[in-house]
């Protein structure tokens, strides 16, 4: 009895420890074409880029963050380099 209680245990931590498969990728946005700032953000550090996806980044800038990607990459964001600035 308990060796089939420990199995169920461990099959159910294996299952829940495992992350979810998503089949379409999707990200967070404030409207249906993601031009809406949902926030802003100031740059801390400069960071340049070697692919012309990602901004290179200076200090003191401000960024108009338009959505989070949450499915895939919870860590990325896309956004545009204020206007204000330029």
């Amino acid at each position: 009895m308990r060796v089939i209680l420990f199995i169920q245990v461990v099959s159910l931590l294996v299952y829940a420890a495992k992350p979810p498969i998503v089949s379409k990728k999707s990200k967070l946005c404030g409207n249906e074409q993601c031009d809406e700032v949902l926030f802003k953000a100031k740059v801390k550090r400069v960071m340049g880029s070697n692919h012309e996806a990602f901004l290179s980044l200076t200090e003191g800038a401000v960024i108009d963050v338009t959505a989070v990607k949450f499915s895939d990459r919870t860590d990325l964001m896309e956004g545009v380099v204020s206007s204000s600035l330029c």
